[in-house]
């Protein structure tokens, strides 16, 4: 409970004054000063690595370019009081060039990006932002500055080894209504009995997606040494409504009775959907990978982009978040054989066509590959003619 008060920022009740000899009133309010985990929050959301310009100019420019430069030099250096009241009405090639002024200054941050997002929800100014903290944060605390009850943008999550106050949040994750991807790394040295994940957490949320709308657009999951999963709880998979995917990597899953367990509830296992689309030569030379930049390629390839091949409708941009104490070490993060990943998805109509696709455009990659070797050839064969034509001649 302690913890907990040493978060909030106190305000102590009004007090009202009156001077008699100006006549003047006022009301005095004393707020206590951010605590630890109060400014840590305020940095996840806030902080960027970059300096706003210098409210004096050094150009020789006057009129009314000189005003306007001045105007937005005094924007960013007064970034935290900007709110959504401040851009409502701003048009939206003005509200494009204040961001670019934002990033050409390095003074993004994930506040800012959600802002600009929901202003420019027509023209989103940056189809995704990535966000990494090693605060030791509460998802309590989280779960409400990233979520987007509007869906103005989506939200993918990475958790890394072990997350403050895990055993009360891990169970608020279903509450995020914009969550599309679930990551999360254990550490090589956990255990069962110390996985963040088991099987009764996955029992709990596959409870909370049927019986009360947990995940509502939760379509990835991704378990990484979390010995606690076991072909068991890969029963329970088939609970969350719009799961597409569950990527199991050194986990406590036994290949040969998982696969009779999914069949059961509708899914089954499979290497396309993943490696296929997410990294080509990963299946051929995984040695030395870096697994969180494999799912995140994969991640901003098939969310990042056209929601169909078909069509220029985009999904909505996706915020990218990583939370953990400390960086994932050179054991957990590196990919050292192919058989370290299993790929589980539904097995229904809808999964047929996706895979189908990528198959498809797996064909046309390679065919591309192909002619262009051709081509490669063909340039090299008439080169060759042209110098026996030159020699010949001489």
């Amino acid at each position: 409970m302690s913890t907990h008060h040493s978060s909030r920022i106190h305000t102590m009740p009004s007090r009202n004054h009156h001077d008699p000899d100006s006549g003047l009133s006022w009301n005095e309010t004393i707020l206590s000063g951010p605590t630890s985990l109060s400014k840590q929050m305020n940095d996840f959301m806030n902080k960027s690595i970059g300096l706003p310009p210098l409210l004096e100019s050094k150009s020789d420019e006057t009129g009314a370019g000189s005003l306007e430069d001045m105007a937005v030099r005094c924007l960013l250096g007064n970034l935290d009081a900007l709110v959504k009241e401040s851009l409502e009405g701003v048009p939206g090639l003005v509200a494009k060039r204040i961001w670019e002024m934002i990033v050409r200054n390095n003074l993004q941050t994930l506040r800012l990006w959600q802002l600009f997002t929901i202003i420019c929800s027509d023209d989103p100014p940056s189809s995704t932002h990535t966000t990494i903290t090693r605060h030791h944060i509460p998802l309590s605390l989280v779960i409400p500055a990233i979520d987007s009850l509007s869906f103005a943008y989506l939200t993918s999550l990475t958790l890394v080894d072990q997350i403050a106050d895990s055993t009360a949040s891990l169970p608020l994750l279903s509450t995020l209504s914009n969550l599309i991807s679930l990551h999360i790394i254990g550490a090589s040295t956990s255990s069962a009995q110390t996985s963040m994940i088991t099987d009764s957490t996955l029992r709990l949320w596959s409870k909370r997606a049927i019986h009360q709308n947990g995940f509502p657009r939760l379509e990835m999951l991704f378990l990484r040494f979390q010995f606690g999963v076991t072909e068991i709880g890969l029963g329970e998979l088939a609970g969350f409504k719009e799961l597409e995917m569950c990527v199991t990597s050194r986990c406590g899953v036994k290949i040969k009775e998982a696969k009779k367990i999914v069949k059961g509830v509708g899914w089954k296992m499979t290497s396309s959907a993943f490696y296929s689309h997410a990294d080509v030569i990963l299946q051929d030379r995984p040695l030395g990978k870096n697994y969180i930049d494999v799912v995140t390629e994969y991640l901003t390839s098939t969310i990042a982009t056209p929601a169909s091949p078909s069509t220029t409708t985009y999904n909505p941009p996706l915020s990218l978040i990583q939370l953990g104490r400390q960086s994932p070490t050179f054991e957990t993060n590196i990919l050292h054989s192919i058989n370290e990943v299993e790929c589980w998805i539904r097995d229904d109509e809808k999964t047929k066509n996706i895979e189908q696709q990528r198959k498809r455009m797996v064909a046309e990659r390679e065919g591309d590959k192909q002619e262009a070797g051709k081509k490669r050839r063909r340039i090299k064969e008439a080169k060759r003619r042209d110098l026996l034509g030159l020699l010949e001649g001489m």
